[in-house]
């Protein structure tokens, strides 16, 4: 069982699958890749918790092991 999920709708990645509108349960960091969102559409529950970005893909995460290349947000 995962403890990281992706929301369907802005891809945002979270530990905490409540504050997604629609989360999808995710296996591995490379699963969590491929962001092809637009950080505008981040789902309000979460916009502030995102304190890191991969620096490949784009993809927002809450902490820095739930994306492959983590760069941390300013």
């Amino acid at each position: 069982m995962s403890d990281k999920y992706k929301c369907g709708t802005c891809g945002v990645v979270t530990d905490e699958k409540s504050n997604l509108c629609k989360p999808v349960e995710i296996v591995s960091n490379t699963g969590s890749c491929g962001f092809d969102g637009d950080l505008n559409a981040m789902c309000d529950s979460i916009k502030d918790e995102m304190h890191y970005i991969c620096d490949t893909c784009g993809q927002p995460a809450e902490t820095a092991d739930q994306v492959c290349v983590p760069r941390m947000l300013l």
